[in-house]
């Protein structure tokens, strides 16, 4: 795998890295020359033009970074840095021509000092692992200057009896090269897979139908050359195509590959959060009695954010009937909002996209109920009462700042330690793909092929009747029972003991954190504490006594 030099990443959310410069290379893949290259891929007359545009926005991009305070590492000494973000981005290589770019990734750094830093690995793009018999010297030809290098693996296949099967793992400069390759080898990869079945199917009713005496030894992976130990009869009169019998790991996200190749992980030695700058926002808007807001007729009326804890708050004179001076919204002790307001005459901006963002009830959340305004009331209001409309306003922006500081930001923090992922990327998917990524990184580490995602068939019948979809047979997945549930319906319950009985056992640490930690009140406030615990107690001690059970569930 193709790195640059002196590159150290060793962190997904906080790393020690240095500059990557211009990759060198162990391979460059047989059949390569230095004066230029040959491909089958197609070309377009303006390719020159659409690459020479695209690193002009390039270009401009970096100087924005710039701008904004990361700047472009190139080397130096080892620097240690919180990793927030990591994107794909294009390089040139002065070793290549101009019409071949690389794919490589841009990590955005916050480091000790507030500095940021961008830095830049070139490292190759692992697109999948193949039988050894996939190519021969003329099936190699067709991709000269497109696979970067072939390199020789063997990894665990738990598809496998023996678990074990040599492949390929095709190296790449960029991911169009990549999706070249891939169009061509993927229907090979199906055809002949099906090829393969229907042989084994075959070989397993021929032992069958002669009593288990015939047998049919059929080698895919050789030890000795490309087709295993009778290459040399049989590889001048076999197609090269025919020796694509599976592909895999090459639907894998590029930074997702390059992440979990150089372990890119936390420091184990640092425990503390990074400290980013964090801003939440809200955006209030006119608009007509009983519709929505519209971009063409309605106006911004207000903007209130915060920003690490202070607040801001611009409104539009245009529709405001006076200024508005400093206030602070502090709903709840430690949620402190002092807000600073910008009364400006004319924002001079429409609506151009109204997000409607539920916010959590904050009164289970961070234990105070939010302000709430009919929404018929807020231009009035503004012509009328500013004063109280500009509270409403302000609160959504407050809540939304210590929901997330308090519950999501935590959250991002503990997953990217353990899980290569953008911190965008954590919160939009789901369990099932969180676990996927997760398991990625270990068969990595295990040196086992990851499996390909399910892909569903089509065209299946049942009884004559085409299928849309089917679902797993003969599994199931443990979970919480889901239904319609009524508080006045009895409802069969079936409780494990041994964890109402570890719930008992903490009830003390449990009342102790909602007392100190959620509610902010002392211990020697409290004048009930026995009373309220003992009444918690016999609860669980009830449920524990009688796991079975029938009741109305609490809704």
């Amino acid at each position: 795998m193709a790195r640059g030099r002196g590159f150290d990443l060793r962190s997904g959310s906080n790393t020690r890295f240095r500059g990557g410069n211009r990759g060198s290379f162990r391979g460059r893949g047989r059949g390569e020359k230095s004066g230029g290259e040959t491909s089958n891929a197609p070309r377009r007359e303006d390719h020159g033009t659409q690459l020479a545009e695209k690193f002009e926005r390039i270009k401009l991009n970096d100087e924005i970074d710039e701008k904004l305070g990361f700047g472009l590492v190139q080397e130096g000494h080892v620097r240690e840095g919180w990793l927030a973000n990591m994107h794909l981005t294009t390089m040139k290589n002065p070793d290549w021509p101009a019409s071949r770019q690389w794919t490589t990734i841009s990590f955005r750094m916050m480091g000790q000092c507030s500095r940021r830093h961008t830095c830049t690995s070139l490292i190759s793009l692992l697109l999948a692992r193949l039988a050894w018999k996939i190519l021969s010297k003329n099936g190699y030809k067709q991709y000269e200057g497109v696979i970067l290098r072939i390199v020789r693996d063997r990894k665990e296949d738990l598809e496998l009896m023996g678990h074990r099967r040599l492949f390929l793992q095709l190296c790449f400069r960029n991911i169009a090269d990549l999706l070249t390759v891939r169009r061509d080898l993927i229907p090979l990869a199906l055809a002949n897979s099906a090829k393969r079945d229907a042989v084994d199917a075959y070989a397993e009713v021929v032992n069958v139908t002669s009593g288990g005496g015939a047998s049919i030894n059929i080698s895919i992976d050789g030890e000795s050359g490309w087709t295993g130990g009778s290459s040399r009869a049989m590889g001048s009169r076999e197609d090269p195509r025919e020796g694509i019998i599976d592909i895999g790991e090459y639907d894998v996200p590029y930074y997702l590959r390059v992440a979990i190749d150089n372990e890119i992980r936390h420091l184990p030695e640092r425990v503390k959060r990074a400290d980013p700058v964090v801003m939440a926002y809200d955006i209030e808007t006119t608009k007509a009695p009983l519709k929505f807001p519209d971009q063409a007729t309605d106006q911004v009326m207000m903007i209130s954010y915060m920003v690490d804890g202070q607040g801001y708050l611009i409104t539009n004179r245009e529709i405001v009937s006076e200024d508005i001076d400093d206030f602070e919204y502090t709903p709840k002790e430690g949620y402190e909002g002092p807000f600073i307001v910008f009364n400006e005459s004319d924002e001079n901006m429409r609506v151009k996209r109204r997000i409607f963002l539920k916010v959590v009830k904050a009164t289970a959340k961070l234990g105070y109920n939010p302000i709430e305004l009919d929404p018929e009331l807020m231009t009035p209001y503004a012509q009328k009462q500013p004063q109280v409309l500009t509270q409403y306003f302000v609160s959504d922006a407050v809540a939304t700042y210590y929901l997330y500081m308090k519950y999501v930001h935590p959250f991002i923090f503990s997953l990217c330690n353990i899980i290569p992922l953008c911190p965008d990327e954590v919160l939009r998917k789901g369990s099932g793909t969180l676990c996927e990524t997760l398991l990625m990184v270990e068969a990595y580490r295990g040196h086992i092929i990851m499996p390909n995602k399910h892909a569903e068939e089509h065209g299946n019948f049942y009884e004559g009747h085409l299928l849309a979809s089917e679902t797993y047979v003969g599994g199931h997945v443990e979970a919480l029972e889901a239904d319609v549930f009524r508080s006045d319906i009895p409802t069969e319950f079936k409780i494990t003991p041994s964890v109402v009985q570890k719930l008992i056992d903490d009830l003390d640490a449990a009342l102790t954190f909602c007392i100190v930690e959620e509610s902010k009140a002392s211990l020697d406030d409290v004048t009930n504490y026995e009373e309220v615990k003992d009444e918690i107690q016999s609860a669980l001690e009830a449920l524990r006594d009688s796991p079975k059970r029938i009741d109305n569930p609490l809704i």
